[in-house]
């Protein structure tokens, strides 16, 4: 964890590979994506998901402490700011993931060798109906 401070407090950042542990089982990324829908109480979180307290409580632990939900005054978790990035990185990664075939298939051409860069380019702008992936493909075909 790298060290910020500020005039009141000496902050612990996590790093991503941290952040990405806290959401790398199956359940702890379940946990993290319930709170889509708005701020959740322990309980409700443990009900949705079908969770012991034991898994509830050391998940939603490595959760807080690498800054992707936070606890509220009234006792509901929701998404930080961080935590907000990274559910929407997570989202993408679904997205891709569903249409990998596609994704496969301009790696295919790719490795043919002999496709100009604007055909490559027609290619992505034909298959890729994601605005967001088809942009991060094209930057790399820039």
């Amino acid at each position: 964890m790298g060290v910020t401070v500020s005039k009141s407090k000496v902050y612990q950042l996590p790093s991503s590979v941290e952040v990405l542990g806290a959401i790398s089982d199956i359940r702890s990324l379940h946990m993290f994506k319930v709170l889509e829908s708005g701020a959740l109480d322990s309980q409700t979180i443990i009900k949705r998901l079908k969770l012991t307290r034991k898994e509830y409580y050391s998940r939603m632990s490595r959760l807080t402490k690498v800054n992707l939900v936070y606890r509220r005054e009234n006792g509901t978790y929701s998404f930080t700011s961080l935590g907000k990035e990274f559910n929407t990185a997570v989202k993408l990664m679904e997205d891709a993931t569903n249409i990998s075939w596609k994704l496969d298939a301009l790696d295919a051409v790719e490795r043919l060798g002999n496709t100009s860069k604007e055909h490559m380019l027609n290619l992505i702008d034909s298959l890729i109906d994601d605005t967001k992936i088809r942009e991060i493909l094209r930057k790399n075909y820039m």
